[in-house]
C-alpha cells in the first residue's frame, strides 16, 4: 500500500512531532560512546484498550567533551512505511547540580524527513530543555522538560495554510543506571496547543479538546 508524503504530514502534528523521548538528558563523557533504542508513542484506543503507538527508534551518540555530546537517531517505525526521518542533534549541559538546585542541559536538534514516494524533504528545528537530578543512589536520575518543535512551512497539506509554527511537549521522565546499561522511562504531554479534533487517529485525550499523551520506553549502553 502507497503511503504518501501528504499523508505522512497530515499525521505530523501529534505523531511525527512526539514520536520520542529525549534522546540524551546528560552528556556522555568524553570520547564515550553510546547507542539506544527506544519503543512507544501517543497514547490511542484501540480494540477497546489504551496502547501507546508501537513507534521505535536507533540512536547513537558520542561524548566531544565532558559537557557536549553528539548524535544522531534513525525512526525504524517511519522507514519501513517508506519516510526517511532523521534527528541530528548536539546535547550540551548548562548548569550542574548542586543539591536541590537540579543540572540543566538543553538539545538542539535537527529533524528531517525524506519520503521515498514523492521525492519531498522536510526540516523542523527543535529545542529541548531539561532539569535533572540524581538521587543519592547517583545511578538513579530523574528529570523534567520540555521539547520545543518549530513549523517553518508557510504550507501544510492539500496546500492549506499551516496555523501552528510552535509545538511544545513538556515531559517527565525517569533513568536507571547499572554498569553500561542505562533503562528508561518516559511520560508526555503532547502538543498542548493543538486541536485533537477530527483527526484519523483515536487519541486519548485526557487534556480535553487538546494535546495528548505518550509514553515511551528505552534502553542504552554506553562502551
Amino acid at each position: 500500500m502507497r503511503h504518501t508524503f501528504g499523508f505522512f504530514l497530515v499525521l505530523f502534528i501529534l505523531i511525527i512531532s512526539s514520536c520520542a523521548p529525549t534522546r540524551f538528558v546528560e552528556p556522555l563523557e568524553k570520547g564515550e560512546h553510546a547507542v539506544s533504542a527506544n519503543f512507544g508513542g501517543p497514547l490511542i484506543h484501540f480494540s477497546g484498550m489504551v496502547i501507546p503507538l508501537p513507534l521505535t527508534a536507533l540512536t547513537y551518540g558520542y561524548g566531544l567533551d565532558s559537557n557536549t555530546t553528539g548524535f544522531a537517531s534513525i525512526h525504524t517505525t517511519a522507514l519501513a512505511f517508506g519516510v526517511f526521518q532523521n534527528e541530528w542533534g548536539i546535547n550540551r549541559k548548562i548548569l550542574s547540580q548542586k543539591n536541590i538546585q537540579p543540572a540543566v542541559s538543553c538539545n538542539l536538534v535537527a529533524n528531517t524527513a525524506f519520503d521515498k514516494w514523492e521525492k519531498q524533504f522536510k526540516f523542523w528545528p527543535e529545542l529541548d530543555i531539561n532539569a535533572y537530578w540524581h538521587l543519592k543512589n547517583p545511578s538513579r536520575l530523574i528529570y523534567v522538560g520540555v521539547g520545543n518543535w518549530f513549523e517553518l512551512s508557510k504550507y501544510r497539506a492539500h496546500d492549506e495554510l499551516q496555523p501552528v509554527h510552535w509545538i511544545f511537549n513538556p515531559h517527565i521522565g525517569y533513568r536507571y543506571t547499572h554498569n553500561k546499561w542505562t533503562y528508561f522511562i518516559e511520560g508526555k504531554i503532547l502538543a498542548p496547543n493543538i486541536s485533537n479534533q477530527k483527526l484519523v487517529v483515536d487519541y486519548l485525550k485526557p487534556w480535553g479538546e487538546k494535546g495528548a499523551s505518550g509514553i515511551y520506553l528505552g534502553i542504552l549502553k554506553k562502551f
